[in-house]
């Protein structure tokens, strides 16, 4: 039933990923499936906009997997006070050091977590996050989507009511980056090669 309800996940059928874990349920799963179960369901109900009842179920989950379902939840319904916390938490326990260098997933977290500060208005935490990890995010290749997001309102570049517009850019230029890396790694950017 959890393996069928990951296929359905994946084909965005979420009723039907909810359906193959209500027919498959059991009175005493071991622990490891308990919590995938609950992990599933509770992706399911968030793909379904039923996102109080998917927190609800990962209220008390500390579970790396819950906490990201908890940042999947707090952003689809825009609460970036939420989600800036979550993806805090994210970034600690990916084990994201200031002034060290960044893997492409601590990067991508702290981008994350730059946009979410962004559109929660959050200036101090964007100050203090710019002073932790912009070389980092350089070295990583997203420094100039971490810059774009994360500059400070007074430099004039971008004001606050086009927020939609800088996270816009940010994730064209992370779709291009991981598309580029993609390319790199299956031998090249061009049939040339």
């Amino acid at each position: 039933g959890a393996q069928l309800a990951v296929v359905k996940i994946l084909a965005k059928d979420y009723p039907g990923a909810l359906k193959a874990l209500t027919i498959s349920e059991s009175d005493d799963p071991p622990p490891e499936l308990a919590t995938q179960r609950r992990h599933l369901n509770a992706r399911a109900l968030i793909g379904m906009g039923e996102t109080p009842e998917a927190l609800a179920l990962i209220e008390e989950d500390t579970s790396l997997e819950a906490e990201k379902l908890r940042t999947e939840a707090y952003w689809s319904l825009g609460d970036w006070p939420r989600t800036a916390q979550s993806l805090r938490e994210l970034v600690r326990s990916s084990g994201a050091k200031p002034g060290q260098e960044l893997s492409q997933e601590q990067a991508l977290y702290i981008l994350n977590y730059a946009i979410a500060l962004t559109l929660g208005g959050n200036d101090r935490g964007l100050l203090q996050l710019r002073q932790d990890y912009r070389e980092g995010m350089i070295k990583a290749n997203f420094g100039d989507a971490f810059t774009l997001i994360a500059a400070p309102e007074q430099f004039g570049l971008i004001k606050y009511d086009s927020i939609a517009a800088r996270v816009r850019v940010a994730e064209n230029f992370r779709e291009f980056m991981t598309s580029y890396k993609k390319r790199l790694a299956d031998g090249g950017l061009s049939s040339i090669n």
